[in-house]
């Protein structure tokens, strides 16, 4: 048998021991920690009822930004939150809008249309 092949004793065990002992331990993190795949780990928390802790992915705007014509006034009150993320207000404004219609939330933020029945 190749060692590829041969099933380590106790590896569940251990991805859960691991889990427990480091809550907020990503799967990689806790596959790189035993020498495994991070497919094993989450199908391991999978079979026992875990959650797993995901890496939150930063969304960026790949895209050219177009220029944004908003009022002044809407400009300032944006930059604060432009400011704390280091962007400028045009990008986040792409940003906000990149999101709310990724996450089609157009409707949940406007909550302008009557309900269909």
């Amino acid at each position: 048998m190749r060692p590829a092949e041969i099933r380590r004793v106790g590896l569940k065990d251990e991805v859960i021991r691991l889990h427990f002992e480091n809550p907020k331990a990503t799967t990689e993190e806790i596959a790189e920690a035993l020498g495994v795949g991070a497919p094993y780990v989450r199908c391991t928390f999978r079979r026992n009822g875990l959650t797993a802790v995901f890496k939150r992915r930063k969304r960026e705007i790949t895209a050219t930004i177009p220029p944004v014509i908003c009022p002044k006034k809407v400009s300032e009150k944006l930059q604060p939150y432009a400011d704390k993320r280091g962007m400028t207000v045009e990008t986040l404004i792409a940003t906000i809008l990149n999101v709310v219609a990724a996450d089609r939330m157009v409707d949940a933020i406007l909550d302008d249309m009557e309900d269909a029945a």
